[in-house]
């Protein structure tokens, strides 16, 4: 189940000016001689203030686990608020109140004055840019769950904390970042970890990338990377 929830304030100009025939023509010429005609002018639109949006899906698992048969369990309950973009800047936080650590992302991002919307600085805590399949956010997967490459071996949709630059263009987009490197919200790697993803997609509908990591070593020092391809195509009921 999916469940969204905006907050915000909007205003819409009402056309004040009255019409020709509802005001005598003796009054309307003494308010002209007093004061000059003024065109009216429509008040700004205010953007909202704060977004809220919240992901609950609960599971139904009909095997028999340690919590007993047929046990209802929450998978995610994501909580998102954003704010408002001003000057280029946004942010916006997400926490989960069953997972752990529950500050699942934590992100203040910069669109550089001149650039694309798409070009973006940002730091705090997010996903690693690796691989398409772990940036669709949850509640948009195509399947119930994402692949066991991702759940348990962990190669994607790992959250770190880090600084990363990206940029999209008509049928390019790229991302590179530096991270902590020790693990889902952990500090204090002495070496960084380095995410690199690009992207493209020349034909409607087909997306291919590759994307390298190189990780922290493990513990006994051996090298800990990874490098991947993808390869996606989008069809579109008629």
């Amino acid at each position: 189940a999916v469940i969204g929830c905006f907050l915000g304030t909007a205003t819409r100009a009402e056309d004040s000016a009255a019409s020709p025939g509802s005001v005598p023509a003796p009054v309307a010429a003494a308010v002209s001689t007093l004061a000059p005609a003024s065109t009216p002018t429509s008040p700004p639109v205010t953007a909202p203030s704060l977004v809220f949006n919240t992901l609950l899906q609960v599971w139904f698992e009909d095997v028999a686990v340690a919590r007993g048969p047929g046990a209802f369990r929450f998978r995610r309950s994501e909580f998102k608020v954003s704010g408002p973009v001003k000057d280029g800047w946004a942010w916006w936080t997400v926490f989960d109140p069953m997972a752990a650590p529950n500050l699942k992302e934590g992100v203040i991002a910069l669109t550089p004055p001149g650039a694309a919307a798409g070009c973006r600085i940002q730091v705090g805590r997010f996903k690693h840019a690796f691989g398409a399949e772990g940036l669709v956010p949850s509640g948009q997967l195509d399947a119930v769950e994402r692949p066991m490459m991702n759940t348990r071996l962990r190669w994607s949709e790992v959250r770190d904390f880090g600084a990363q630059a990206s940029s999209a263009w008509e049928l390019v987009t790229f991302a590179a970042g530096v991270f902590d490197g020790v693990g889902q919200g952990a500090l204090a790697a002495k070496r960084k970890a380095v995410v690199v993803r690009a992207a493209a997609g020349p034909v409607a509908g087909l997306t291919w990338g590759a994307a390298w990591r190189n990780d922290r070593p493990g513990p006994l020092g051996e090298p800990n990377g990874q490098a991947g391809v993808e390869l996606g195509w989008t069809v579109k009921a008629a």
